[in-house]
């Protein structure tokens, strides 16, 4: 069958959310899509559980790695994945059933390399808190004049925010070699999402808000990473302003004017 859509969930001792997240992603009204689990060196039967959701299911595969991080997981199934287009979903979120048919829709109508949506935020009792709508208007696709026009208020605006509420042309990803930075513990997905706009020829925005952002007070952030806060910040930064260098160098100024107010106020 070919893949129009590869779905990553990279995952670490996730039990409790596993199997809704990917029985989200299975049930979509898209047929053609594979969902790629990365196990992360669990240890609490999260990677038993993905062993058994392939085998209930083809379109299933289940990669193991002793734990890295979630960086190094995403890559891990980028180098795995097939479909047209590359898809993420968080072990703790899952998905409305015509998502991605909506997505990859769109993202064939205006011949996009990026699509991105907005998304609902739920607590843990399935309560839906709030929509956010995508972070420019929707529904008119973006030139490389567009999209670079997006860069000077990259910070305020959040439009490189969020891997996992769009969708990744896997040709932009792989003719640019585009990944995340193992390095980073914190922002890692705006530092992949800016490398893709900054090299995309056309990208497209849609309503949709069928991805559900779990709110999860016991998080990454308020845990592990926060004692790695500080170091993930100061290489975002070099990062993000060598790629504004690279790709946008009539930009910069406007994009530092921008980085400054963001973290300031």
């Amino acid at each position: 069958m070919e893949r129009k859509v590869s779905v990553i969930t990279p995952f670490y001792n996730a039990l409790p959310f596993l199997r809704q997240s990917a029985e989200s992603v299975l049930s979509q009204s898209l047929r053609e899509i594979e969902l790629i689990l990365v196990d992360d060196g669990s240890n609490d039967g999260s990677g038993e559980l993905a062993d058994i959701l392939a085998k209930q299911d083809a379109r299933v595969r289940v990669l193991h790695q002793p734990n890295r991080g979630v960086s190094a997981a995403r890559n891990a199934g980028l180098a795995a994945a097939s479909g047209e287009y590359i898809g993420f979903v968080d072990a703790d979120d899952y998905v409305s059933v015509p998502m991605y048919e909506t997505l990859y829709a769109l993202a064939k109508q205006h011949g996009a390399d990026i699509v991105t949506a907005g998304l609902t935020a739920v607590d843990a009792g399935g309560e839906t808190h709030h929509t956010e709508p995508p972070p420019y208007p929707a529904g008119k696709a973006l030139d490389r004049d567009g999209i670079l026009a997006l860069v000077p208020s990259m910070h305020r605006s959040g439009c490189f925010q969020y891997i996992w509420r769009g969708l990744f042309s896997n040709r932009l990803i792989r003719d640019n070699t585009i990944r995340f930075d193992e390095e980073i513990a914190i922002g890692e997905d705006t530092l992949f999402c800016m490398h893709c706009y900054l090299t995309a020829a056309r990208a497209v925005s849609s309503e949709n808000t069928d991805y559900h952002y779990r709110l999860n007070p016991a998080g990454a952030m308020k845990a592990k990473y926060k004692p790695l806060l500080q170091r993930s910040l100061e290489k975002q930064y070099l990062t993000k302003k060598a790629l504004c260098e690279r790709y946008a160098p009539e930009q910069l100024e406007a994009w530092r004017a921008d980085c400054a107010r963001y973290n300031l106020t």
